[in-house]
């Protein structure tokens, strides 16, 4: 009986290939670790958040498609009895090449948006847009034709206002992402 769901598991997933060129690729990232790369003044802090993908393959090995990127922070102060709340959201195009036509294909990755925060700490608010940008790698595990797990590491850069003053910084950050993602089409 093993032998053959075995028979069954491999039978099933021999012609799992990556799409071809004029598919969609309907995606999102269903478990995201993100780690903040912190300054001299400030501690690491752990949050989640989730994107919606979408995009089409333009050659048999390219991508060109759009993230809808929504996070959500709650954090305890440093040294204060309060705590930090920020919501960011955006839109980010990006490109993905993968790397090799078989069932376990790797990918690297870019993208450039825009994103708009959201940040509170006690009674002091701020907001700010501005450009982000991203890169990363990924392994592509494609169940079938049209079902693929990722695992992915991006580096992602975007802007950032403490709730307690008028300069802009850059938010840096390495995002550990699993994402499922649909092909749609021939």
């Amino acid at each position: 009986m093993n032998r053959i769901l075995i028979l069954l598991l491999l039978g099933s997933t021999a012609y799992a290939q990556r799409p071809e060129k004029g598919v969609w690729l309907v995606g999102a990232d269903v478990a995201n670790l993100t780690v903040l790369l912190p300054k001299a003044t400030q501690n690491r802090v752990l949050s989640g958040n989730v994107a919606l993908l979408g995009g089409r393959f333009v050659s048999n090995q390219v991508v060109l498609g759009a993230s809808l990127p929504v996070e959500w922070i709650s954090a305890p102060m440093v040294g204060a009895n309060t705590r930090f709340n920020s919501t960011v959201y955006g839109l980010v195009p990006f490109a993905r090449l993968y790397l090799s036509n078989s069932r376990l294909s790797p990918y690297l990755s870019v993208g450039a948006g825009y994103v708009t925060s959201r940040f509170k700490a006690g009674s002091a608010e701020a907001s700010n847009s501005g450009a982000t940008y991203n890169g990363g790698v990924g392994l592509a595990y494609f169940l079938t034709k049209n079902v693929s797990f990722d695992l992915a590491a991006t580096y992602v850069s975007q802007p950032y206002r403490a709730a307690t003053s008028v300069l802009q910084e850059r938010d840096n950050r390495i995002n550990a992402s699993l994402r499922f993602q649909i092909f749609l089409g021939k």
